[in-house]
């Protein structure tokens, strides 16, 4: 699945914080059921655990 920009930004954002700085939690400004949110999960790019975004294997592939 191709993505689209906002949500191929919305990867790197996370990428960035969660794998090069090391944080734990990423608050990125936008709220989980904004509808990019939804579709990266829907389709394997992220996991959403109560306030948590994490990124799957293949979000990090994609980050």
């Amino acid at each position: 699945m191709k993505l689209n920009e906002r949500a191929q930004e919305i990867l790197e954002m996370l990428w960035v914080q969660l794998e090069e700085k090391k944080q734990k939690t990423v608050n990125l400004g936008i709220s989980k059921v904004d509808p990019t949110i939804s579709e990266l999960e829907k389709y394997g790019y992220i996991n959403i655990t109560s306030d948590k975004i994490t990124l799957t294997d293949k979000g990090k592939i994609e980050g």
